[in-house]
């Protein structure tokens, strides 16, 4: 029977990075830095792996005090090789003291599966953005765009806030600018295309589908996806 901890040659070992995810609700030092937020990110490292499907952990930390995880709840865990990321689930099961170290000990109650693209952050952000239009206007003119923000965007789509009217099937090229150095240009097609009816600042949402004919350009939306994933979670590690 294949360890729950193995994915292929991909194991949880010593060192790697882990971060557990609590909802707020069972976060016991919920205060007024939890109030708003529905979960709870807590970094620590993975300090041994034994043999009866069970690890040690660095205790995670807030506010300089030990973090104490809820016992008998499941709780989803992050784990970090390289760029790749890993989740499974696992249950607090005690407090172990080495010398002067506290270690907690969880076990694994479900098997070590990547984070997929397709299940890929799907990150809010004020990134600039640019639509070009494939499609001519009624002089057989290029249709100029108007005001646009993106609203969120992952590795496989963007969903974008314009007054421009857009048409399910529609191509287009998405420039994105990714940070100071790296500028993105995608195309995709659009799969969805609503009213937002006088709510918000724009009168349309369309959702595009990106449709990657660049494997390596592909990669890299998913590393910055990835990145600003993990770095999403550092921003509520308590150390």
């Amino acid at each position: 029977m294949a360890k729950l901890n193995s994915l292929g040659s991909q194991k949880v070992t010593a060192g790697m990075k882990i971060i557990i995810e609590l909802d707020n609700m069972l976060a016991e030092h919920a205060d007024n830095d939890f109030e708003n937020n529905k979960k709870v990110s807590l970094s620590s490292y993975v300090e041994e792996v034994l043999d009866d499907e069970t690890m040690l952990i660095q205790m995670p930390m807030y506010k300089s005090y030990n973090f104490p995880l809820p016992k008998n709840q499941s709780v989803t865990a992050y784990f970090f090789s390289g760029m790749r990321m890993f989740v499974l689930q696992v249950i607090f099961v005690e407090n172990v003291r080495q010398g002067r170290v506290e270690l907690a000990k969880v076990r694994r109650t479900s098997a070590l599966t990547p984070f997929q693209r397709r299940d890929c952050f799907r990150l809010e952000t004020a990134l600039p953005v640019v639509v070009q239009r494939l499609r001519l206007d009624e002089n057989g003119d290029p249709i100029t765009p108007t005001k646009t923000k993106l609203i969120n965007i992952s590795d496989g789509g963007i969903l974008i806030a314009s007054d421009d009217t857009y048409e399910v099937d529609e191509r287009v090229f998405i420039t994105v600018e990714l940070d100071n150095k790296t500028v993105e240009t995608l195309e995709g097609r659009v799969v969805r295309a609503v009213a937002t009816y006088g709510v918000g600042a724009f009168k349309h949402h369309f959702s595009v589908q990106f449709e990657h004919s660049c494997n390596r350009q592909k990669d890299r939306l998913y590393k910055y996806i990835v990145d600003k994933q993990r770095a999403f979670l550092s921003t509520q590690m308590r150390d």
